[in-house]
């Protein structure tokens, strides 16, 4: 995700084209996705209390 989300930032942000939107809102968004994607991570991992990790 990181790795695409300056090219698509710019696609989001280069005159041309059809969906014009600001830089800051661009990031914005692509932040607010990347978050998105940590948290249903952090959730969908199982419980490790009381368990030993090897």
């Amino acid at each position: 995700m990181g790795k695409l989300s300056p090219k698509q930032v710019e696609n989001l942000t280069e005159p041309g084209t059809s969906c014009k939107s600001s830089l800051g809102l661009a990031i914005g968004a692509f932040a607010g996705g990347a978050y998105c994607v940590v948290l249903i991570a952090a959730l969908l991992l199982p419980e490790t209390k009381g368990r030993t990790l090897d």
